[in-house]
């Protein structure tokens, strides 16, 4: 197991902020972070010998889990709030 290199907030698991969120992006983004739990869980369970890249693996998947809450609450907030042309 192996930890992918930081390049910003929500890079390691694509997800980045945009002008405008889109709730379709919210829940294609949705399905990744699934994906990537259920893909986390399977390896726990087999980590015999506690790898040390679990740490990071874990901590990813976090950081993951806290990107995807704030872009869901952008595209909420965009979806809501009357642009300038409303």
């Amino acid at each position: 197991m192996t930890a992918r290199p930081r390049r910003g907030p929500g890079s390691t698991c694509g997800i980045r902020s945009r002008d405008r969120a889109t709730y379709t992006e919210v829940e294609e983004s949705e399905v990744d972070l699934q994906r990537f739990e259920k893909w986390l869980a399977a390896i726990i369970a087999r980590d015999y010998f506690d790898a040390p890249g679990g740490a990071a693996a874990r901590a990813a998947v976090e950081e993951c889990k806290a990107a995807f809450a704030r872009f869901e609450q952008l595209a909420f907030h965009a979806d809501t709030t009357p642009t300038k042309a409303e």
